[in-house]
């Protein structure tokens, strides 16, 4: 089904408004110009001012003005010029195909067989339907974000993707065998420290690279009896320089305790090389200066201080798989990226037993959409998923059975009971426990029959009061079928925790 389209006046007073909002992005910006430094939405040191510039050249004329306010307009959106980077590419790349299939070619003329012909240019594209996906979607936007530029109204044969039924990606999801390589891998101390730092960060915590690029010297606190570790994320902070800090509690033991002592031991590198450091590049944990290693015991400093970049970490990433040999199941090379390390810190957690909603305020998604559909994996162990949660969460046979009784929670193992009380999931709620008060989307009333609801059993005689008043409702509003289906409906569901109560007590313990 085609997608409503909203048709902007892109008249002269509102498109000086445009070109005004690019003094907000560049310190120096000319609209006419062909290429716009967008220097003041830099974040963090870590990034390539490159990924900042926005470039025209390769957009024919006749188009680039609409491309031009095209942009202008996604980064008032919040859109990051990297993204936009991307999006102008697959423009150019658009323009120049269609330019060549049809003579004096213009906006307004295009048909559903413009779109026909870039598809086949696109199927025989020896590029992944992700790409091929996006190449779309980018047309798509600009068609429907340029709607009245100039006066004139386009169709838009591009509102439906045929590759959107890509979904997931599989192959992002790294074997056990191999990740038991690279973890053997990363713990030889002759790989350079902030490499390894930034691999087990990835690995024990799942983060974008740019989030773990980005960290402060100081992003690592004790804090009564553990470790707080403190990760910036700008992905879903609405397109503001402010990045939004995830909170990490980690326990001084096991493998946390390995990755703290990580953390301390990059923390002091970078900190000792701090007053060397350019402005705008200073307090980033995986600084360092640049050096020259001759064999395993010497090594030549130079005078180059600098932050970590992303892209040299997959390149490194790259270089430990093929110098340790670390092979796929045909014996090849195993190609390693950051984001595959994301994709297995997430679904790893659900196979522990982590629940949606826990792994999305782990890794800062706003919503489980993209949770469900590219991360999870779950075709990889669906059962062990499904037995791990229900095994963390308690929810056995007798799950739907727990009450509270003299502020315990009866059927439940003391352990997980306290853990469950003092975690800001756990809520109380009128007449018992919410073990799971985060994730519900549901008004008070769905409480009754919630599978994570614990009824108090000192409540006991409200429940019984309850069930009364709304068996009289039922009675009172005989000749209001809607009023009283309702009615009955709220006396079963407090009926049900009056019989859950008793049931597990044993018999009716109010005084």
């Amino acid at each position: 089904m085609n997608s409503v389209v909203v048709v902007q006046n892109y008249d002269d007073a509102k498109k000086e408004r445009y070109k005004d909002f690019l003094s907000n992005v560049g310190t120096d910006i000319e609209f006419e110009a062909d290429s716009w430094n967008c220097d003041k939405l830099v974040r963090i040191a870590s990034e390539y001012s490159s990924s900042y510039t926005l470039g025209f050249e390769g957009i024919p004329n006749k188009y680039k003005e609409m491309v031009k306010f095209f942009s202008v307009i996604r980064m008032l959106n919040g859109k990051s010029p990297k993204g936009i980077r991307a999006h102008i590419y697959d423009l150019g790349l658009f323009f120049k195909i269609i330019d060549v299939e049809y003579k004096n070619f213009h906006i307004e003329k295009c048909t559903h067989s413009t779109a026909i012909r870039y598809k086949e240019y696109l199927d025989n594209e020896y590029s992944s339907m992700a790409t091929k996906s996006t190449k779309w979607s980018n047309v798509n936007n600009f068609l429907r974000t340029m709607q009245g530029f100039d006066g004139k109204k386009y169709k838009n044969p591009f509102d439906n993707n045929p590759y959107s039924y890509y979904k997931r990606y599989d192959d992002k999801y790294i074997p056990k065998n191999i990740t038991e390589q690279l973890d053997v891998a990363f713990k030889d101390d002759t790989i350079d420290l902030r490499f390894r730092c930034i691999y087990w960060i990835l690995r024990l915590i799942p983060s974008r690279i740019g989030e773990v690029v980005g960290m402060n010297i100081d992003c690592l606190k004790s804090f009564n009896g553990a470790y707080q570790l403190f990760i910036p994320t700008w992905k879903q902070n609405g397109g503001h320089r402010e990045p939004i800090i995830r909170t990490i509690r980690l326990e001084y033991e096991g493998m946390a305790a390995y990755l703290i002592d990580l953390i301390k031991e990059q923390q002091a590198c970078s900190k000792s090389i701090q007053k060397h450091m350019k402005e705008g590049e200073k307090d980033i944990l995986f600084s360092y200066q640049e050096y020259v290693r001759y064999d395993e015991s010497r090594c030549f400093f130079k005078n180059n201080y600098r932050t970590t970049k992303i892209s040299p970490v997959n390149q490194f990433l790259k270089v430990i798989c093929r110098e340790k040999n670390i092979t796929d199941s045909n014996g090849e090379i195993f190609k390693l990226s950051t984001h595959m390390l994301r994709h297995n810190g997430i679904t790893d957690r659900l196979i522990q037993g982590f629940t949606i909603p826990q792994v999305a305020e782990m890794t800062g998604h706003h919503g489980s959409k993209m949770i469900y559909e590219s991360y999870t994996h779950m075709d990889q162990n669906p059962e062990v998923i499904l037995s791990k949660q229900k095994d963390v969460l308690g929810e056995t046979d007798n799950y739907d059975k727990y009450i509270v009784f003299n502020g315990r929670i009866l059927n439940m193992e003391e352990a997980l009971e306290k853990k469950l009380l003092r975690n800001i999931r756990a809520h109380r709620v009128n007449g018992g426990i919410c073990t799971d008060i985060i994730g519900c989307k549901s008004d008070m009333f769905s409480c009754l029959d919630c599978k994570h609801f614990a009824p108090d059993h000192e409540n006991l005689n409200y429940f019984k009061g309850q069930v009364i008043s709304w068996e009289k409702k039922i009675e009172h509003f005989e000749n209001l079928p809607m009023v009283s289906q309702n009615a009955r409906k709220n006396a079963k569901l407090f009926q049900g925790v009056v019989n859950k109560i008793i049931a597990v007590t044993g018999g009716d313990l109010v005084e």
